[in-house]
């Protein structure tokens, strides 16, 4: 743990910025419209962070990234989705989210839908109400899982930390940020997340191309017997199941709540315009450099049956990444984590507490 002084140094820091996120929502969080999203009144640029931070979270640096050892270059058909459907979102569901929800007064998913969908008369016991709810929570706690279990392979492979508490430690810290500063602190958090990832992306993809031979060397595997799948749409996996997988992680973009929840906190028109942009621009430099780390990936390690240990693996080898770089990928690493862990508790918390508790506490 000791040669990682530098991360440790970059850690502690960084957990000051997110302390002093969290006192600055606290600020603005003296109404509950100001908790839940930020007032209505956060910028285009700010928001367009936080939309792709919290979408490219460890699975792109660790899962996805990985995926693309398994199925070769024809994994490059997910980021393809995933830009087009950010695209489509921004485009054609936000401007509508955004405008029905100021005037529906909605805070919580499950109050957009019931104002949408209900009559006026309908109350917070509402079926729709409550069954959305639960889906929203039951599905933010399963998310978590695979966000937890990236964090967890990164700290103990990184510090040697024990995997449970690694967990445990993250875990707190963004319990803490998140609820004393809501809405505010998790957008302005991602907001530096979303930068961090995206400087981590260009280090990660720079620093994997060199020690591979260059961005061309991956011409080679052609030559390989057991590599020459990389180079086959079907090497892998059928490109149809493929595109299956992609469809299906993509259209999150336009339904999941930690996604649409953030335009209802987009101040104007011209806010909705420029983060569509910033989050597109934001998400293509991530997923392009770290999609194909896997592909390079068969010039550098042999033998890998967890791919999920890839990237840790690489970022931890001093063969591979300069002390320096290593240590700032695992912050931004750590950054990506956080980035979907505070937004998917935001929303588990927020709806849990607005339309599964509050409608059974009064008479």
């Amino acid at each position: 743990m000791a040669q990682h002084w530098m991360a440790l140094v970059l850690l502690g820091l960084y957990t000051l910025i997110l302390m002093y996120n969290a006192f600055l929502g606290l600020r603005a969080s003296a109404s509950v419209e100001g908790y839940y999203i930020g007032g209505r009144n956060m910028s285009g640029p700010v928001i367009g962070l936080s939309f792709f931070a919290t979408f490219a979270s460890t699975n792109s640096y660790i899962g996805h990234a990985g995926k693309g050892y398994e199925y070769g270059l024809a994994w490059m058909a997910m980021p393809v989705m995933l830009i087009f459907f950010t695209f489509v979102s921004w485009r054609f569901i936000g401007p509508k989210t955004r405008l029905l929800a100021r005037n529906f007064d909605a805070l919580t998913l499950p109050d957009f839908l019931a104002a949408r969908f209900l009559s006026a008369n309908a109350g917070p016991r509402a079926p729709l109400r409550i069954a959305t709810a639960v889906i929203v929570m039951l599905c933010s706690l399963l998310y978590l899982i695979a966000i937890f279990k990236g964090a967890g392979h990164l700290f103990e492979r990184f510090f040697q930390i024990p995997y449970d508490l690694s967990i445990g430690l993250a875990l707190a810290i963004v319990v803490l940020y998140t609820s004393v500063g809501g809405f505010v602190s998790v957008v302005r958090t991602d907001a530096l997340q979303g930068l961090m990832m995206v400087f981590g992306a260009v280090l990660i993809f720079y620093f994997v191309t060199r020690a591979a031979g260059g961005v061309d060397a991956i011409t080679a595997l052609a030559a390989i017997p057991d590599s020459k799948f990389v180079f086959d749409l079907n090497g892998g996996i059928p490109f149809v199941v493929l595109l299956g997988i992609a469809l299906s992680g993509s259209l999150k973009l336009i339904v999941d709540p930690r996604q649409t929840s953030r335009f209802f906190g987009l101040r104007d028109e011209k806010a909705l315009r420029s983060g569509m942009w910033v989050a597109i621009a934001g998400l293509t430099v991530v997923q392009f450099c770290l999609y194909p780390i896997g592909v390079y990936a068969h010039l550098l390690l042999d033998g890998v049956a967890d791919t999920d240990l890839i990237v840790p693996t690489l970022v931890n080898d001093p063969s591979v990444f300069p002390l320096w770089a290593g240590d700032f990928l695992f912050v931004a690493i750590v950054a990506a984590a956080m980035s979907s862990m505070d937004s998917v508790l935001l929303v588990a918390a927020s709806t849990g507490f607005r339309n599964l508790f509050l409608p059974f506490m009064g008479p």
